[in-house]
């Protein structure tokens, strides 16, 4: 691998570490003696209910101390600007993110572009992409399977789980280009009753209880995600889209676990980026592999085209449907084995209020 394609590859995890929006981002080495500071732009601007986000990072130079920790674009001035000339603003959060108003949404059919002014003064904007209609999807499909798959150790062992299908309805006579993500819901059971603090005077933990809460209902976002072309089931009824194989985790099973999958609708353009990030992260690799190279971004510094850009600016159509994975399913017994001595409004995307859905 040349050492610009090893440039190229590297930062492409950068950008698929950062994925979700809300998921962390690991910081990208950028090999010395190259150029650091690349501004990374993650924006997915959907017809679902906003706030919309846009993340701002850059990569660094590990070799370069003046840089190593600059990771989060702060101070800029980030815009969305619909094809009828008005223009959406959002506004910094911390972190390098960056949100809209929540009545702000893509509408279908209207193309929109990103403009970003850093505090330095540097322009950036993106080319038009249209939100294009997106197919129907039916239901998503789950079904209890056992694989065979190499342990630590490298020994294969059976893993029980449930294999996730989303059922289509292909739109006809048309080129049709989806992104699926995924994102679990599940109930917790805590137990802010044991919760400790270290006293300095003793030398120990002692238990200070909390008295509420211990009923959680937990949203974790999957980091996988699904490309997919219609090229060989244009206009299907029904069309089959493999996801993923989600393993029991007992920890999960508490009650029951939500199975939560979006579907996006994606230009030819924006799925040509798509499926080059989804091969650099997830293509098993062999001889016989092309090697990695840059991914076709559509972001750009408006004084100087030949600045690097990481990023992809889409706008989608979206539709989401879920299923409830229970332990009914399982052929086991399964155990919760799940332990957590504090609140749980303390834990990532917690909240006490039963989703509507919930049954």
């Amino acid at each position: 691998m040349t050492g610009m394609n090893k440039a190229k590859f590297h930062i492409a995890i950068l950008f698929i570490s950062g994925l979700a929006l809300n998921m962390c981002v690991e910081p990208y080495d950028y090999p010395a003696g190259e150029r650091s500071n690349n501004l990374v732009v993650e924006a997915l601007i959907a017809s679902n209910p906003g706030p919309q986000a846009v993340r701002l990072t850059t990569t660094r130079n590990i070799y370069n101390t003046g840089n190593q920790y600059i990771l989060y674009v702060s101070g800029a001035e980030v815009s969305v600007l619909d094809s009828d000339g008005r223009s959406f603003p959002f506004n910094e959060q911390g972190g390098g993110q960056y949100y809209s108003d929540s009545s702000f949404s893509a509408v279908g059919g209207k193309a929109y572009r990103l403009r970003i002014v850093t505090k330095e003064g540097k322009v950036y904007e993106s080319n038009e992409e249209t939100a294009l209609p997106t197919s129907e999807m039916d239901k998503v499909e789950i079904a209890y399977t056992v694989k065979s798959e190499k342990n630590e150790l490298g020994n294969f062992v059976d893993v029980d789980g449930f294999s996730v299908k989303a059922i289509v309805n292909d739109l006809p006579s048309q080129k049709n280009y989806y992104l699926l993500r995924m994102t679990t819901i599940f109930k917790v059971l805590t137990e802010p009753s044991a919760y400790q603090v270290f006293d300095r005077e003793l030398g120990n933990y002692v238990t200070q209880p909390k008295s509420c809460c211990n009923i959680c209902w937990v949203t974790k976002p999957l980091d996988e995600f699904v490309v997919f072309s219609d090229q060989l089931v244009d206009g299907r009824e029904e069309a089959e889209i493999p996801l993923t194989f989600y393993p029991v985790d007992q920890k999960y099973f508490y009650d029951k676990v939500y199975f939560e999958v979006t579907q996006y609708s994606l230009t030819a353009e924006a799925y040509v980026f798509w499926k080059g990030l989804y091969d650099l992260k997830f293509r098993q690799g062999t001889l016989f592999d092309p090697a990695p190279s840059g991914l076709p971004g559509n972001i750009f510094n408006v004084d100087d085209r030949s600045e690097q850009v990481v990023g992809y600016f889409t706008v989608s159509d979206v539709t989401t449907k879920g299923e409830f994975m229970t332990k009914d399913f399982i052929p086991r017994n399964v155990v919760y084995t799940y332990r957590y001595t504090d609140d749980c409004r303390t834990l990532p995307n917690s909240t006490t209020t039963q989703p509507a859905f919930w049954r």
